[in-house]
């Protein structure tokens, strides 16, 4: 593990709440390749269990923020054992390197967690996923079901469709390689994140930029991801209702993970429809419970973020979830 110091693009934003800040630290997988991971309470890691968090396609670990700092000011109010939060940028995400391999792929992505987190030493902690991040959640957590203590799925399930990742990538498609200011940059965000505020806009998309060797503004995710995740699974032209066979395997893991688990869904959400999360826990999680969050599309966390932290707060603060 090698803890570094980062440097970050900081732009004027107004925020009115108290944010702990947390530690960056650099993990070297291999000699041309190292991953982030942003770490709240760091103190605290070998202390109590601690959370782990693995952002979407095209996010970066900041998206868990908020959540963060809602975790530990309740974990403090309710007086239970502070605990460190991990959020991992996954390689070609965030402030990890761009894999120059293009090795983007669901098993390298597990491989970076479980890498991750043998580094730090974690023996047994929560794990929390939204879409990409919950689908490596789901796979590490049937691999190591001993030591994942509760797992919060959010938004997404086994089956991605084809006309999902055809809208991915159509937004990345989209995506300017490069942005002339800041302000572009917030309102190309918000055009793609059009039911969160303006102020989650901000604060999030203030670290979604860096400066290439022109000193020019680029979005910190690789453009070649989108289409290196899904370069083995071509989409059929003609068969929206196509699904990727990759799926199947997560479908099979699903009845595995007998632990506390927390499905999570945005009432609004085009990726993970009603149907689908109730097959999923009337199938195959039946020890999971589902929440719908009001007022959300696919990124819960950025479009109701109350709602959002509070669910998963409390599920996590729990004492006794009977399974």
């Amino acid at each position: 593990m090698n803890r570094q110091s980062k440097t970050h693009i900081h732009f004027l934003i107004d925020i009115t709440v108290v944010i702990m800040i947390p530690i960056s630290h650099y993990f070297q997988l291999t000699s041309e390749l190292k991953v982030h991971a942003l770490i709240w309470n760091f103190e605290h890691l070998k202390k109590a269990k601690p959370c782990v968090l693995l952002h979407g396609f095209s996010q970066d670990a900041h998206i868990w923020d908020g959540l963060a700092n809602r975790l530990i000011e309740d974990f403090a109010s309710s007086q239970a054992p502070s605990r460190a939060i991990v959020a991992l940028d996954f390689r070609g995400h965030g402030d990890s390197d761009w894999d120059n391999k293009l090795e983007y792929n669901h098993p390298t992505l597990l491989s970076d967690l479980i890498s991750v987190v043998d580094a730090l030493g974690l023996e047994q902690f929560d794990v929390v996923g939204h879409s990409l991040g919950a689908r490596v959640g789901i796979l590490y957590t049937a691999n190591y079901l001993n030591r994942v203590t509760s797992l919060t799925i959010i938004d997404v399930g086994p089956e991605v469709a084809a006309a999902t990742v055809a809208k991915i990538r159509q937004d990345a498609d989209a995506t300017p390689a490069i942005f002339q200011s800041v302000d572009d940059y917030i309102l190309h965000m918000g055009r793609l994140y059009f039911l969160a505020d303006r102020t989650a806009i901000e604060n999030y998309a203030r670290w979604g930029l860096k400066l290439n060797e022109k000193d020019q503004l680029i979005p910190k995710t690789d453009p070649k991801f989108t289409t290196a995740l899904w370069s083995e699974e071509p989409i059929p032209a003609a068969d929206p209702a196509y699904v990727y066979p990759f799926n199947d395997n997560l479908w099979s893991y699903l009845p595995q993970l007998k632990l506390p688990t927390l499905l999570v869904r945005g009432a609004l959400s085009a990726v993970l429809t009603k149907a689908k999360a109730e097959e999923m826990i009337n199938d195959s999680l039946p020890t999971a419970r589902l929440v719908t969050i009001p007022a959300a599309g696919h990124t819960v966390m950025l479009d109701n973020a109350g709602s959002f932290e509070s669910t998963v707060s409390s599920f996590l603060l729990q004492r006794d979830f009977n399974l």
